[in-house]
């Protein structure tokens, strides 16, 4: 079984928190601990222009703070979704002016990293800092699609082919699917 990150799609829109440390509070609260019960909206803002001023791509989905470890969805799309999303975690709901939406915070973390077969980056005391290529033992994964690997600080969301294809059959806008390994 092939197994696909998600990519932002260059040159389109993408949200960010409205939040002083946006990237900070995504990487500690959209990490796989569930936490439907008392979120409050998040305060997001669409960035619909590049640097340079040129107008953005309008997407229905895209990477919260251009982080693969969140992916936000448009609430109008979500219909769609939610029966792919809903058995591999929550949607979470954030707003802004002229945006509703959702975060989709991924609850099936799997210890199913294949160390020695996976081509991994260290640091110098041993911690896994980043994975180029993933091997995943598949008889952990069982019927899960959609997942995150416990052995990052910050994991990005990972796809199944099953998972990408019915994603692209619903020709939602803004996200790309790049192949990163294996579950065998």
């Amino acid at each position: 079984m092939k197994i696909f990150r998600v990519t932002p799609i260059e040159g389109s829109q993408f949200f960010l928190t409205n939040l002083p440390n946006g990237s900070e509070f995504v990487r500690t609260h959209i990490n796989g601990e569930k936490r439907t019960d008392g979120w409050v909206p998040l305060p997001i803002r669409i960035v619909e222009k590049t640097n340079q001023g040129r107008p953005r791509r309008p997407v229905d989905s895209c990477l919260l703070e251009m982080l693969s470890s969140a992916i936000a969805i448009k609430r109008d799309v979500v219909p769609r979704l939610e029966s792919l999303l809903l058995p591999h975690g929550e949607l979470l709901a954030a707003v802004g002016e002229g945006v509703e939406a959702v975060v989709f915070n991924v609850t099936k973390v799997v210890d199913a990293l294949n160390e020695e077969k996976s081509e991994v980056f260290r640091s110098s005391q041993g911690r896994i800092l980043e994975i180029s290529k993933y091997y995943l033992r598949r008889s952990d994964l069982a019927d899960i699609e959609i997942f995150k690997v416990p052995n990052l600080r910050v994991c990005p969301v990972l796809f199944s082919e099953k998972a990408v294809r019915s994603w692209e059959r619903q020709k939602i806008t803004g996200l790309g699917f790049d192949h990163v390994g294996y579950a065998t």
